[in-house]
């Protein structure tokens, strides 16, 4: 329009994020929710949870991919579930005492099969005393993924567990074979 003075940014540009330290922060929990659906790759289960985290102007994210691994007999295989680990983390410090059974059926904390996931887990949150008590009652170990964003580590804790996410963090990783030569520029 002429004689209008429009400030001018341009899409996508970068001037207004923040710069975020890898480390552990203090968040709750603002949603989980069922995103299966939304995946190329079929899976038996995929929770996407979203935090509000202390000092950090955007949302963060974690998700836990679920993809039975099974026995011949058709239970899971204890030895090949590696989202048990994360699963079963969030779930204890939820304090809820539903969960996965051996054959990959949900039950609630009253042994009952459920079909809604995301939903019983959010009562869960609701239900918790911190929740009520504390603006930020969990941590959770912010770092930085293979595309360069701030995401939420694979392990949440309450805040009087917060030794048990630095032991966690501290925690050498494994380490893979460098198909990158030592010298010369990555691209």
């Amino acid at each position: 329009m002429e004689g209008v003075e429009v400030e001018f940014e341009r899409f996508g540009s970068t001037s207004g994020t923040a710069d975020i330290a890898e480390g552990i922060y203090n968040a709750c929990i603002t949603e989980i929710n069922d995103v299966k659906d939304r995946l190329r790759t079929p899976v038996d289960g995929c929770y996407e949870i979203k935090f509000d985290v202390e000092g950090v102007p955007f949302e963060v994210k974690t998700s836990i991919f679920i993809d039975f691994d099974r026995l011949p007999n058709g239970e899971l295989d204890p030895d090949k579930n590696s989202w048990q680990w994360q699963f079963n983390n969030l779930l204890q410090t939820l304090n809820y005492n539903g969960g996965f059974d051996r054959v990959g059926k949900f039950r609630n904390e009253n042994g009952e099969y459920e079909d809604d996931v995301a939903f019983e887990l959010c009562k869960a949150v609701q239900a918790m005393p911190e929740n009520k008590t504390s603006r930020y009652p969990y941590v959770i170990n912010l770092q930085r993924s293979k595309k360069g964003f701030m995401e939420a580590g694979r392990r949440i804790f309450l805040q009087k567990d917060r030794a048990k996410l630095e032991a966690f963090v501290s925690k050498p990783k494994k380490q893979t074979a460098s198909t990158t030569p030592q010298s010369g520029v990555r691209l």
